[in-house]
């Protein structure tokens, strides 16, 4: 199904130049990070700027980057976040609330890129609809990247021969199954099976957290299974270790922005709904071709749906954990991030 226009992609950058850098608004959206992984807070960058785009406020962030990891994009403003504000009293954005600074914390404010307010409010100003998937798009190809992170990206994807011929493979593994269980392998390779008949790829570009994820994907005989054997994984929580081990955030920044970069190269994406780098990827392939069919995005608790003790498992781990989350805050990421590294 083909999707948006490009007049549409050049009137939403447009948009962003003057809201981010022309003329001062006298209202503010801050972006307060969350120490969550590197695709998560790319995410909230992207969430801010929809609710900029839909309320006329200016995005300014709390921190330069996205730490613990570094800065792989640019900075979206000539203006940082004002010193000396108190962030976590700020009200949550509201397209009503018209007072000078809200806030985008993405711990707290459950926004998702479907929110009808703000997609309506920014439709009204384009003219003509646009899916969420589309416009997520077309704010990521807005954004722009570092020297750094721009030459990490483009010397993997000419080493490995990712390019629109390759099919993209998110396997989410690692610790992610503390949040929710596995997708099944037979379900990311069904919907690799039905990508290559769909469009002919001659290659499939696979990025997992697991050194063994390789052995859990089926592609067909001709086809070119690419991964990377040469990334250091820790099949771990990245940014939790970030933290404690700060002298790894160059390597870990490197290593994340070159696998959305690598899966947005690709001319399709096969991931899961709740996967960070997946929707991004997803995003940026239907930003370049407007065709929502080059995507399959397994539903996220497949799994648990399939399995009730499964569910029933996961749920009681979920609730532990945002119980322990309550009743000791100050082991949480967000408040170690803060006493380690002021704001901007």
């Amino acid at each position: 199904m083909l999707v948006a226009t490009d007049r549409v992609r050049h009137s939403v950058h447009r948009m962003l130049d003057q809201l981010q850098y022309g003329r001062s608004p006298e209202r503010f959206v801050i972006y307060d990070n969350a120490p969550i992984g590197l695709g998560g807070q790319i995410t909230g960058k992207m969430h801010a700027l929809m609710m900029g785009l839909a309320s006329g406020r200016r995005v300014l962030c709390r921190y330069a980057g996205y730490p613990p990891y570094g800065a792989p994009h640019a900075p979206i403003s000539d203006e940082g976040a004002p010193v000396g504000l108190d962030f976590d009293d700020l009200p949550l954005f509201s397209l009503a609330d018209t007072r000078r600074y809200v806030s985008h914390d993405p711990l707290r404010s459950g926004f998702y890129s479907n929110n009808a307010d703000v997609l309506a409010a920014i439709m009204s100003q384009l003219g003509e609809p646009v899916p969420p998937l589309a416009l997520e798009g077309m704010i990521l190809s807005w954004l722009r990247y570092t020297d750094r992170a721009f030459n990490t990206i483009a010397a993997a994807g000419s080493r490995l021969g990712v390019g629109p011929d390759t099919l993209g493979v998110h396997l989410r593994r690692g610790d992610k199954q503390v949040e929710t269980a596995f997708v099944p392998a037979w379900a990311i390779n069904e919907a690799i099976a039905v990508l290559l008949q769909r469009y002919q790829f001659t290659s499939v570009f696979l990025a997992s957290d697991s050194p063994s994820a390789a052995s859990e994907i089926q592609v067909p005989a001709g086809t070119r299974l690419i991964f990377d054997s040469t990334e250091p994984r820790h099949n771990n929580s990245n940014h939790k270790m970030l933290i404690d081990r700060p002298h790894l955030a160059e390597q870990e920044t490197d290593t994340a922005i070159k696998n959305i970069g690598l899966l947005s190269m690709c001319g399709g994406i096969v991931g899961q709904s709740n996967a960070h780098f997946s929707t991004l990827a997803a995003a940026a392939v239907v930003d370049r071709y407007g065709d929502l069919d080059r995507l399959v995005l397994v539903s996220g608790d497949l799994a648990e749906k399939n399995d009730p003790v499964l569910r029933w498992v996961f749920q009681t781990k979920r609730r532990a954990r945002s119980l322990a989350k309550r009743l000791l805050p100050w082991l949480r990421a967000k408040e170690r991030i803060k006493r380690s590294r002021p704001s901007r």
